[in-house]
């Protein structure tokens, strides 16, 4: 592995751009960015299909933008990508075989055009600008066969493509918007929509392609 949890991280504050690979069957990537060193450019792998190493990334300041080949884990291991006071970016795919994703900002999250965070069986993904907005281009894809996708954020969430069983999207005190070039918004059997504004919009209505539905828009409509 490359760092371990707690107090044996791997502390990084000489490099902007950050390029890690573990080739083995276990043993984790875990790296830390002191705030102090400001925002991180990534691209790490977990490279053994038969692996179950996790990639567990955090800036303590500034934006972590996943880049080049983007965050990869081959085998069951999870990834949390960790922006604990700025934002994240994600220019490149996210992807785990099947283990959990979690992607955290204090601020806003940026899914643009065409990267995949993707992950399967068990394996769960969870999205949350904990004060600001989540923001997916139209060709970006959030997939979790057969399991669960949330996505949260403070403010407005525009919503690219979504596959999953389950889906829960919540904005606190912003809307849920359909973003531009979209092919569906949310394919899945359960979904719950939740918004402090709008849910869609009369010219441009929230897309679906599910089972069943719960929606709740406190101060605004819902256009499905």
């Amino acid at each position: 592995g490359i760092g371990s949890t707690g107090d044996s991280d791997l502390d990084v504050s000489l490099t902007t751009a950050l390029s890690a690979v573990n080739n083995g069957i276990s043993g984790n990537i875990v790296i830390t960015r002191a705030a102090a060193a400001g925002g991180m450019t990534l691209d790490a792998a977990q490279s053994s299909p038969l692996g179950s190493g996790s990639v567990i990334v955090t800036v303590l300041g500034g934006t972590l933008t996943v880049a080049s080949s983007g965050v990869t884990v081959a085998g069951s291991g999870s990834i949390l990508i960790d922006a604990s006071a700025g934002n994240v970016t994600a220019n490149a795919d996210i992807v785990s075989g099947a283990g959990h994703i979690t992607i955290k900002a204090d601020d806003d999250i940026i899914l643009t055009a065409g990267v995949d965070v993707q992950t399967a069986s068990a394996g769960t993904i969870s999205v949350d600008a904990e004060t600001g907005v989540l923001t997916m281009s139209g060709t970006a894809n959030v997939t979790a066969t057969g399991s669960s996708v949330r996505l949260r954020s403070q403010g407005d969430i525009t919503v690219g493509n979504v596959t999953a069983t389950n889906v829960s999207i919540d904005s606190d005190s912003g809307s849920i918007i359909n973003a531009v070039g979209t092919t569906k918004n949310i394919t899945a059997a359960n979904l719950r929509l939740q918004a402090s504004g709008s849910i869609g919009a009369s010219a441009r209505h929230f897309t679906t392609n599910i089972d069943f539905i719960t929606g709740l828009a406190s101060n605004g409509s819902i256009y499905v």
